[in-house]
């Protein structure tokens, strides 16, 4: 005589589907605030990152630079110049930002708006539609945030703060330009810094 098959019914296998699915309803939803944790705390290091290669090329290269908001187009599109009062508020950061060489410009006052500066790096919106990722900097002297080619920030730059707010999450990340060149990153919870 052969011996009986063994194996799962199909009544074990629904059992083991549906409990599946049930565990899988419950994590998606935790996994989902996870993953915009992480993108806000990606564009705060972004930032950061960006502040941090500006004023060491100003080291490096013994002259002026400068980070500014990326400017938008009259159709909506990032442009390649810095932000002015006339496209948006330059004090929104939301559609990326520009590292500038402002050896270039002849002037170390003015961010530049057109085409007479080096772009040293062009970093894109975190979020393009700037709905759940919000930029924005505190700056009472302009958009550009400008350093000395010793690596100071420009007069009127330091105690700067930049706010890297994720609404839907309830976090925000708080980064303050202290009058060396560095930066302080300070994360808590709700909307502003």
């Amino acid at each position: 005589m052969g011996q009986a098959e063994r194996g799962f019914t199909l009544v074990e296998l629904l059992v083991v589907m549906a409990i599946s699915a049930i565990l899988a309803a419950i994590a998606v939803p935790a996994f989902q605030s996870v993953i915009q944790r992480n993108q806000a705390d990606s564009v705060a290091m972004d930032l950061t990152g960006a502040l941090n290669l500006t004023r060491e090329e100003a080291i490096r290269t013994r002259g002026y630079m400068a980070i500014c908001p990326r400017g938008v187009t009259a159709d909506g599109l990032p442009s390649d110049f810095c932000s002015s009062d006339g496209t948006r508020s330059v004090h929104d950061w939301s559609h990326g930002w520009l590292v500038l060489n402002l050896s270039d410009t002849g002037s170390i006052t003015d961010c530049p708006t057109s085409s007479n500066t080096t772009v040293v790096r062009i970093y894109d919106a975190p979020d393009p539609t700037a709905q759940r990722i919000r930029v924005t900097a505190n700056s009472t002297s302009g958009a550009c945030v400008k350093f000395h080619p010793l690596g100071y920030p420009a007069p009127g730059m330091s105690g700067m703060t930049f706010t890297v707010a994720f609404p839907v999450v309830g976090k925000v990340s708080c980064l303050v330009l202290a009058a060396t060149g560095r930066l302080r990153r300070a994360d808590r919870t709700g909307s502003e810094c």
